[in-house]
């Protein structure tokens, strides 16, 4: 009688799959582990022993033993030809690190029923190859042919891999879009350990971005779902890098301590390889150079398959390099160069600015400088793989170092018009990256769902990133400029005078500062401190009576310096010319405001306990302004997008600033910085007469700053929270003379104030009106 196909087809199989287990399973002991056989062997036999029959494949491969599951389903799978023993023995040896074997036998089972897991083998191997494209495709197969099947959690699986092949190309928002399908195709299957995995993933993803708190979140969602004793080493491990990502080096080392333990006590040794690696790069972080040398020397034990040589190469020329010993780092630093992929842009950027440290270190500035322009390249290429702007300035701002050593490089040297050039560039791809999202800004509640959401609807409407100039044509005729520039922990000072001359000068250790800039922060009126610090950080050339704005830009570190406040002999900066401060040292474009507004929109006290910001409009209306009151119940989303076709946007709310930037608290909604810079059109002038409305964390936009990403030409903001009363008397003295210019409008209102109050902590961004320039 004839088979019925599906039996025909498995009998078919079954020769194959004998030959190609006698023609490579011959060779397995050159690459697996001696230890590892041996130790499957005499677990295979126990289990045969005890249950006086053959052991089964599936049922080792459920235990997790990779020797008992290379012992058992080498067996049966050259004497049954099983695809299904095929494929898990397949996978047991790329776990094992026989990446050839197993890639002989996935490619084997491609015609059979198992070829969804040995399309997913393939991708695995690939991905660990660095063969990203190869990678990509197979794993996509693979999920496709899952689903097919209905097989949920082996699709989850699939995604899973395929994260973390889009992740190593730095596509990081098509990785959380796969992760977030990752939770859904495991919860479908009802596998909480696979979405425990998802999460973990998801976490490593927004750590290394830089967002500690999605992070944060994600490791708590999966070890809510992963609390088995086997999943505990990965937990602790991506615990460990969580912390490292995130600068706390202390809870690192204890974390990774913990993951190391746990790997030993189960006898994953590729985990106990990361644990050592990991363990050493944040003892080097904290100088603790011998313990870091003896975990690069247990790792390097361990590793008899090498696979983590590069990495390990790094590490020692960064502990040759904490040890003083220059020639030796350097190369070291060139052996992990070499042995790099081309196209691990971080990866790269890790050598290149470990390079460049190495030869700042050794008084090679040319070198150093070569060096750094080399990572910034590489971070530059990360930025760009970014379609959510959000995304863009996380990972721009964990990526700084080359930016920091290209400026140190040159300005060591005196090159300083080209250093300030430099720190040009940081702040337009760090701080000032005005890219329009369309209408799908991220919301504050931000999880993997909500961000993944957001790189869906860029992908489907294909928004393109195309660069937004904020300012109008023109230039100044020879802008003023002061800079204040923090590199590796240096403060330096550079300015460009009205004849275009720049002058550099170091400040010395910025934690030398500490002190004095904190308690300028704290008492900006106190003329003693004012005077201290005015006489070191603005030079007489730019101190002098005049009426054209100076452009101050300072760096994050000192962004929340009221610097209007500061003291040039007796008198207040702001007294002697009006001050603006710019994103960027080198912008010296001009503002339009020529004329008077002539509307005027007033968004104020939208939840009802801000009394004085609700007689605002009114007191607006009695000077003669134009203007339109939207306050309490009327105080709404949909009036500040009606706004946009005013003069002026006067906001008296309540603000607030989370690790997503900014945000206004409207009556109905909650606006977010991102949602502002979304804006296609907002006024040209805007007065944020609101708390902290100048404040963002590092990677985040201030509402300041978002409304001139959006468009605007001069925000007025806060440095800190203010008083209800005290914003009022923001307005009383702001419009007085209906000035078009609010740079002016500002200075005058806080240099004759002779107390003024939370007046200090008012700045104006943008650019300031200009004199033409002269022929």
């Amino acid at each position: 009688m004839a088979q019925p196909p599906h039996l025909r087809r498995s009998a078919q199989l079954a020769t194959p799959g004998a030959r190609v287990v006698r023609s490579a399973l011959g060779f397995t002991t050159s690459t697996v582990p001696w230890s590892l056989l041996i130790a499957g062997a005499v677990l295979a036999f126990q289990v045969s022993e005890c249950g006086n029959a053959e052991p089964d494949c599936a049922a080792v491969a459920r235990a997790g033993n990779d020797g008992v599951i290379i012992a058992v389903c080498q067996r049966e799978y050259a004497r049954t030809g099983s695809p299904r023993a095929g494929v898990q023995l397949a996978s047991s040896l790329r776990r094992s690190g026989d990446r050839t074997t197993a890639a002989a036998i996935a490619r084997s089972l491609l015609a059979s029923s198992a070829q969804a897991d040995a399309f997913y083998v393939l991708g695995k191997i690939a991905a660990s190859e660095r063969r990203l494209e190869d990678a990509s495709s197979a794993l996509q197969i693979a999920t496709a042919l899952h689903r097919e099947q209905r097989r949920w959690r082996e699709a989850a699986k699939d995604l899973l891999a395929a994260a973390e092949v889009v992740t190593a190309r730095e596509d990081f928002s098509q990785g959380l879009v796969l992760l977030d399908d990752c939770v859904s195709e495991a919860r479908r299957a009802a596998d909480p350990a696979t979405e425990g995995y998802c999460h973990v993933a998801a976490a490593r993803v927004l750590g290394k971005l830089g967002y500690g708190q999605g992070a944060r979140q994600e490791h708590a969602r999966a070890a809510a779902l992963m609390a088995a004793p086997i999943h505990q080493p990965w937990l602790l491990l991506e615990e460990g890098n969580l912390h490292r990502d995130l600068g706390d080096h202390a809870q690192a080392i204890l974390a990774f301590e913990r993951a190391l333990h746990s790997a030993e006590d189960r006898s994953m040794t590729r985990m106990a390889i990361s644990a050592h690696l990991n363990l050493s790069e944040a003892l080097l972080q904290r100088r603790e150079w011998a313990a870091a040398e003896r975990h690069l020397d247990h790792a390097a034990i361990l590793d008899v398959e090498h696979d983590k040589d590069s990495d390990a190469l790094a590490l020692r020329a960064e502990l040759q390099l904490g040890r003083g010993q220059l020639a030796a780092a350097e190369e070291l630093a060139a052996q992990a160069h070499a042995a790099a992929s081309p196209g691990a842009h971080d990866d790269l950027l890790d050598l290149t600015t470990l390079r460049a440290r190495i030869a700042l270190s050794a008084g090679d500035l040319a070198k150093a400088e070569e060096w750094a322009r080399q990572a910034i390249a590489h971070a530059e290429a990360v930025r760009a793989r970014q379609p959510l702007l959000q995304l863009r300035s996380w990972a721009m701002d964990h990526r700084r170092e080359p930016y920091d050593l290209l400026f140190l490089s040159l300005v060591r040297r005196g090159l300083t018009e080209a250093a300030l050039r430099a720190f040009d560039r940081w702040r337009s791809v760090a701080v000032m990256d005005h890219h329009p999202l369309s209408d799908h800004a991220l919301q504050p509640s931000a999880g993997l769902h909500r961000l993944a959401q957001s790189a869906r609807l860029r992908q489907a409407d294909g928004t393109g990133v195309a660069e937004r100039e904020v300012g109008r044509p023109g230039r100044a005729a020879t802008p003023s400029v002061l800079a204040l520039v923090v590199a590796r922990d240096e403060l330096w000072r550079i300015t460009v005078d009205e004849h275009g001359r720049f002058e550099q000068a170091s400040l010395g250790a910025r934690s030398a500062w500490t002190a004095r800039l904190d308690a300028f922060r704290t008492a900006p009126t106190d003329p003693a401190i004012a005077a201290e610090l005015g006489a070191t950080l603005v030079p007489k050339a730019l101190a002098r009576p005049d009426r054209r704005p100076l452009r101050v830009v300072l760096d994050e570190p000192l962004a929340l310096l009221p610097i209007s406040m500061l003291r040039v002999g007796a008198q207040r900066l702001v007294a002697i010319r009006p001050v603006v401060q710019l994103q960027r040292p080198l912008d010296d474009a001009c503002a339009s405001l020529t004329e008077a507004p002539t509307r005027v929109i007033v968004l104020a006290d939208a939840a009802d306990d801000l009394p004085e910001a609700r007689r605002e409009a009114a007191r607006l209306a009695r000077l003669a302004l134009p203007v339109v009151d939207a306050h309490g119940a009327a105080a709404t989303k949909e009036a500040l997008l009606a706004a946009r076709r005013s003069d002026l946007l006067h906001l008296a709310v309540h603000t607030e600033v989370d690790e997503l930037g900014g945000a206004l608290r409207l009556r109905d909604a909650r606006v977010s910085a991102l949602d502002v810079a979304a804006l296609r059109q907002v006024p040209a002038r805007v007065v944020l007469a609101t708390c902290d409305s100048a404040v963002a964390r590092g990677g985040t936009y201030s509402l300041a700053m978002a409304f001139l990403a959006a468009g605007a030409e001069q925000v007025i903001a806060t440095l800190r929270p203010i008083g209800d009363r005290d914003a009022a008397r923001l307005s009383e003295r702001l419009y007085r003379d209906g000035e078009a210019d609010l740079v002016s409008a500002l200075a005058r209102a806080q240099a004759d104030a002779d107390a003024p109050g939370d007046l200090a902590y008012f700045t104006v961004f943008g650019r300031p009106v200009c004199e033409p320039r002269a022929p």
